[in-house]
């Protein structure tokens, strides 16, 4: 077998790349600013989903949600998507591909959409899942036996004392704030979230070479403050505040955005430490390795704290590094590089010993609506009562895709084909002085929309 370089895939799971010093940034990450000496920094690269399971979906197939069909949709969010993930996620795939070649197949996940629960571990021939929470088995076992009086804690609560258990209330209040502290105090949540586990399991194993080894570490998922971790449940807080129920405080926001920075810097640590390993055991020089994340967080920029159902830039704008193996031909890269053409990357590499041009002039970006299931999530809190679910899909959940091309950006709604944004450089521009330009664009979402019941624009 010829010498073919190891290839590492590694995921800063919502990693928005505008607190990289990299791009602008001011995070402290010192481990980073050193590997990028040895690496090249693409500048726009462009995530196909704002959200997990869409993304990673892409980067292994190498095909657009339209095509790969494990996405969320209108009416149900994701209720479905670990059957569509069963259903679909059985083509082609970079992993097949790798292993067909000759390489040992290694994942490494703290993300609980992608572990063997949800299939995706299914072309691995190894992997492992770690939880983000620091949970024990029994103290997991614990919080499962009263998901029977609700799905968060404020539902139990709520359930608890409809039917009068106050001797249960107090029971599981006691034990859950026992395991908060010990997540909090003993394991370092919210800032830790399993990358020591992951890379602990690594240093103490030994696989064949060359491999492809995929990595997703959470440590800047939310919640990412102590605050986060005491709300009702994150999800729903974010809802309350988009749905300006209950606005998330100013100072709180605050908190938030000094304690993403700190998870990071967290997560920057162990990533050093990563490099430090495949250096001491001579892998590094001969690995491909490839640094992105899957979609960035909005922290309220747009009135919006999270990420999925919109497709801002904060959200779908992502870092894309990535340190060449020895010897390998470096071309020069214009235009976007989406996250949709990894595969190309990794194939050019191995097949050709060059980087290629894995480069587009146009990339997309899409939602089909809200990326939870709304009836769910509404049932969970009181204030939500008096909302109209259809209303609030028409609102905020509708589908939406992106084209980017030539510094352009357009943003559009498929319900009514009105556009959301329409920017040069990230400043709006006015439709009607660039109709030439927007009607470029249109075709473009027009072709790749192909056969989907997406409305467009009509600039006659």
């Amino acid at each position: 077998m010829q010498n073919y370089p190891n290839v590492i895939l590694i995921v800063f799971d919502t990693l928005r790349k505008d607190v990289l010093p990299q791009y602008g940034g001011n995070a402290e990450t010192p481990y980073l600013n050193e590997f990028v000496k040895d690496a090249v920094v693409y500048k726009n690269a462009i995530a196909p989903s704002p959200w997990t399971v869409p993304s990673h979906a892409s980067f292994f197939t190498g095909l657009y949600p339209i095509e790969h069909k494990i996405h969320e949709d209108y009416f149900n969010g994701d209720k479905n998507i670990i059957d569509l993930i069963s259903e679909y996620y059985s083509g082609w795939s970079i992993i097949q591909y790798l292993e067909k070649s000759g390489y040992n197949t290694l994942g490494f996940s703290a993300n609980p959409w992608l572990s063997p629960q949800t299939a995706f571990d299914r072309d691995f021939k190894f992997f492992s899942f770690f939880t983000a929470d620091y949970v024990t088995f029994e103290d997991e076992e614990f919080l499962m036996e009263y998901k029977k009086y609700g799905e968060n804690r404020y539902e139990a609560f709520k359930n608890l004392i409809k039917k009068g258990e106050m001797g249960e209330l107090v029971k599981y209040y006691k034990a859950y704030r026992k395991i908060m502290r010990e997540k909090c105090k003993t394991g370092g949540h919210p800032f830790k979230k399993g990358a020591d586990s992951i890379l602990n399991t690594i240093y103490h194993s030994s696989f064949e070479t060359p491999f492809f080894m995929f990595l997703n570490f959470m440590e800047v998922h939310e919640p990412v403050t102590l605050w986060e971790t005491k709300v009702l449940e994150t999800t729903i807080t974010q809802y309350l505040d988009l749905f300006e129920k209950k606005r998330i405080p100013e100072n709180r926001i605050k908190e938030i955005i000094n304690g993403y920075k700190k998870s990071l810097k967290n997560l920057d640590y162990y990533f050093g430490k990563f490099l430090q390993d495949l250096k001491n055991s001579k892998r590094y020089d001969n690995s491909l390795i490839i640094l992105i994340s899957d979609h960035g967080q909005a922290i309220r920029e747009r009135n919006y704290y999270g990420h999925g159902n919109f497709l801002y830039d904060e959200i779908v704008e992502v870092p894309f590094i990535v340190k060449y193996p020895k010897d390998v031909k470096i071309l020069e890269q214009k235009g976007y590089q989406s996250l949709v053409n990894i595969p190309d990357l990794i194939k050019n590499v191995v097949e050709t010993g060059s980087s290629g041009n894995f480069s587009r002039d146009v990339v997309f970006s899409e939602v089909y609506g809200f990326i939870h299931n709304m009836e769910k999530v509404l049932k969970q809190h009181d204030l939500f009562k008096d909302l109209n679910l259809d209303k609030l899909r028409e609102r905020y959940g509708y589908p939406k895709k992106a084209v980017f091309k030539n510094n352009y950006k357009l943003v559009v709604n498929g319900l009514n084909g009105n556009i959301d944004e329409f920017t040069y450089g990230k400043k709006s521009m006015d439709p009607k002085e660039k109709k030439d330009v927007l009607r470029d664009l249109i075709d473009e979402l027009y072709i790749y929309k192909g056969t989907e019941k997406f409305v467009l624009p009509d600039i006659r």
